[in-house]
């Protein structure tokens, strides 16, 4: 039996710290022995139910929990990872062997764990190859940190939350070869803009070119609701910023 909140239509699963999974991953099991005890084991269900998952959401939760969800959910296509604990890095070859994976939401930096604005995140790894949704979160002004996102041959929406750079704008604008949308957005009361770049008025705006939409978070109440609602078939993040970009929205 599938767990109650767990979703047989949409195939999703969210791990988020304010309640507990639809889908455990451990369970207290009794040991026969001298003496009998409860022992932790790995949920059974698990093997069974996670390669149905599609749409995981993933939000504060432990890198070594998340490290065995996902080696049993073998057929995601869209994955958020939210402001995990621990070493990232780890999942790495499990995201390259996701082979299905078409949506992407995560922090390069701490991933890579780079934080050196002239190193270059390795968007050009082979797991990044089949993605056409991707959200980078903790974005910076830095062109050669994200220079790499221009090699992603799949790639036709693109967000960065943070602080950017018309440079780098402008140059995943010209340079993203499938890019369809690129959204921009930033906490209200702060600037979209990197207040240290010089205006460079000959190269033209780049707030001018209809693919560029710029939102601060008040347009983008509730992330967790806004993303399930998106991975039941709703308009979701996505959808809202087609919206937007239809209704030729500019801050």
């Amino acid at each position: 039996m599938l767990p109650s909140d767990f979703s047989s239509t949409s195939h999703i699963l969210i791990l988020n710290n304010t309640k507990p999974p639809s889908l455990p991953l451990y369970i207290n099991a009794d040991v026969a022995g001298k003496e009998k005890k409860s022992q932790t084991e790995i949920n059974p269900a698990l093997s069974h139910f996670a390669p149905m998952i599609k749409h995981v959401l993933i939000r504060q939760r432990i890198i070594s929990d998340v490290s065995i969800f996902l080696q049993h959910c073998t057929n995601i296509q869209n994955i958020t990872l939210w402001i995990p604990y621990g070493d990232c890095s780890t999942l790495i070859p499990i995201l390259e062997a996701q082979t299905s994976l078409r949506k992407l939401s995560f922090d390069p930096s701490l991933f890579f764990r780079s934080w050196d604005e002239d190193v270059p995140i390795p968007f050009n790894m082979p797991m990044f190859r089949n993605i056409t949704h991707l959200e980078v979160i903790s974005a910076t002004p830095s062109w050669t940190k994200w220079q790499y996102l221009a090699s992603l041959p799949s790639l036709t929406h693109l967000a960065l939350g943070g602080v950017v750079s018309r440079t780098l704008v402008r140059n995943l604008l010209r340079r993203c070869e499938s890019l369809q949308v690129l959204v921009v957005y930033y906490f209200a009361g702060m600037s979209v803009w990197d207040k240290d770049e010089l205006e460079d008025s000959e190269n033209g705006n780049v707030e001018e070119d209809d693919r560029l939409v710029i939102l601060t978070t008040a347009h983008l109440p509730g992330m967790v609701a806004l993303w399930e609602e998106g991975a039941r078939g709703g308009d979701g993040f996505w959808g809202r910023v087609h919206n937007f970009q239809h209704n030729g929205y500019r801050l």
